[in-house]
């Protein structure tokens, strides 16, 4: 009787270590998954603005990528723009739990 009750509660600890490290790693990976976000849109704004050379028109562009344009920079032959792209609030509570208090993720992108 004994061991059939340490191998019920060894199984239980050990069910929640896995759970607790699956948590963690699924709140990790949304920061990255959030980067490549931000770093597409930055991309794909920089593209326009070679395209356009103007920083008034890429409105419409932020708003269906759900970024904030914080630098536009047009030179003769190339483009260079910063974008914010701002946390959802589950994730960030999420992440905030972990102890990592990240808001927003900055991605910057050049084009010519």
């Amino acid at each position: 009787m004994n061991e059939k009750g340490f191998a019920t509660i060894s199984v239980i600890y050990l069910t929640i270590i896995l759970l607790t490290v699956t948590y963690v790693l699924i709140s990790i990976s949304s920061i990255f998954y959030n980067q490549n976000l931000a770093q597409n849109s930055a991309d794909q704004v920089s593209i326009k603005l070679a395209l356009t050379k103007d920083c008034n028109s890429l409105d419409r562009l932020l708003i269906l990528n759900k970024v904030e344009l914080e630098e536009c920079e047009v030179n003769r032959d190339s483009v260079k723009v910063k974008v914010k792209k701002v946390l959802d609030e589950n994730v960030y509570t999420n992440l905030f739990k972990l102890g990592l208090n990240l808001r927003e993720i900055t991605a910057i992108s050049e084009a010519s």
